[in-house]
């Protein structure tokens, strides 16, 4: 059995021997491939396309925060008079108060101190203005020199408050308090102005259920605003103006740019502290509403001292004008002889008591000087009070 085994495997190796070098005198040829033509990837297919840094800005924490508060200044701009039809639109006049512009010009720093670009500041104001262009002509000027946007915000499309809302929520996942914040500094822009109108409230309340805010707590933080008095307190006011002047003071010039420098950085500091100190917006508002006061008294104060202490010299200067050409339209004989007159006069009047001339002839002369100069002296002065 086993020689019968050994002369089956001896077969099998002879066969497989046999194979392979049927094989390797014909090696099997594979079908040559001619290399296709490489076409460019289409750009407009592929997912990493670089975003646009406008929309990529708008996207971002600190951009949805301000197109929020673009909705609330935009609220904010009162309208002269209804219109009477669908297709009469009356004129658009803004309401921004001192304190208003305080308050978005405070709000802007904060988002962007933790900037590393120094354009960020400037990024974030134009997206504001984008958005709310009536906030453009009331934008204070700056200590620093103005360092122009390069982003182009013209082809963005102001989104929804419910995308904003998400993208709000995607960047403080797991924290309450900071959007609690945002919905109280909402509410103290928008009662800045002692005026809380129905589009300003709709929008808060869209924003606050957007943002999950718990309903207890935005009625709560609601009833606080709305219980404040709008009279300022005349202790508190004192204290903000003796402020006021004492930072005014401390300024190279004392002018209006100067004190309006002045009170946007008081603002801030008072809202610093109050972040700090965990005060809340409500209990912050009345200060601020002093201070706004005082800023505004002191500007009257600046601004009727100036006026009092301009001369009047255009009316005097327009009266003078008129009388020089009434008094060049008199004939030109007439003139020759008041210069004739007046020489006369400093001729003789002061050599009365010189020696050549006899003192009964200086008092005739001198009394003939009166009497030819009198007429002219009294149509002078009937001149000039006619031109008053």
């Amino acid at each position: 059995m086993s020689i019968l085994l050994l002369i089956l495997a001896g077969v099998v190796v002879y066969y497989l021997y046999i194979t392979l070098q049927d094989y390797l005198k014909n090696p099997l040829q594979s079908p040559t491939q001619e290399p296709k033509p490489s076409s460019p990837y289409p750009l407009e297919s592929t997912p990493y396309t670089a975003q646009d840094p406008a929309q990529k800005l708008q996207d971002s924490y600190e951009g949805a925060s301000i197109t929020l508060l673009a909705y609330i200044l935009q609220a904010g701009v009162r309208k002269q008079a209804k219109p009477t039809s669908k297709q009469d639109s009356s004129p658009l006049e803004s309401t921004f108060t001192p304190l208003q512009i305080g308050l978005v010009e405070e709000f802007i720093r904060s988002l962007s101190l933790h900037a590393t670009k120094p354009e960020y500041e400037q990024n974030l104001r134009d997206l504001l203005t984008h958005y709310a262009p009536a906030y453009l002509s009331h934008t204070p000027p700056l200590n620093t020199p103005k360092t122009r946007s390069s982003l182009d915000f013209s082809t963005l499309e102001q989104p929804s408050i419910a995308h904003l809302a998400e993208i709000f929520l995607d960047h403080t996942y797991g924290e309450y308090k900071k959007r609690l914040q945002f919905v109280g500094f909402i509410l103290m822009l928008a009662w800045s102005d002692k005026d809380l109108n129905h589009d300003e409230q709709d929008i808060i309340l869209d924003i606050a259920a957007f943002l999950e805010i718990d309903n207890t707590d935005f009625n709560a933080l609601y009833a606080s605003f709305e219980t404040l008095e709008s009279s300022s307190d005349e202790a508190l006011l004192a204290q903000s103006a003796k402020a006021l002047e004492q930072l005014w003071s401390e300024q190279k010039e004392q002018d209006q740019a100067s004190l309006q420098q002045v009170f946007f950085t008081h603002i801030q500091k008072l809202c610093a502290n109050a972040r700090k100190k965990d005060k809340p917006q409500a209990e912050l508002l009345p200060t601020l509403w002093a201070c706004e006061q005082a800023y505004t008294d002191i500007l009257q104060q600046l601004g009727s001292s100036a006026k009092s202490r301009t001369p009047k010299a255009s009316k005097s200067s327009k009266s003078s004008d008129k009388s020089s050409d009434k008094v060049d339209s008199t004939p030109k004989s007439a003139r020759l002889g008041k210069n004739v007159d007046s020489s006369l006069e400093s001729t003789f009047a002061p050599k009365s008591s010189s020696k050549d001339s006899s003192p009964t002839e200086a008092k005739m002369d001198s009394a003939d000087s009166m009497e030819s100069t009198t007429p002219q002296s009294t149509k002078k002065r009937d001149s000039s009070w006619d031109n008053i």
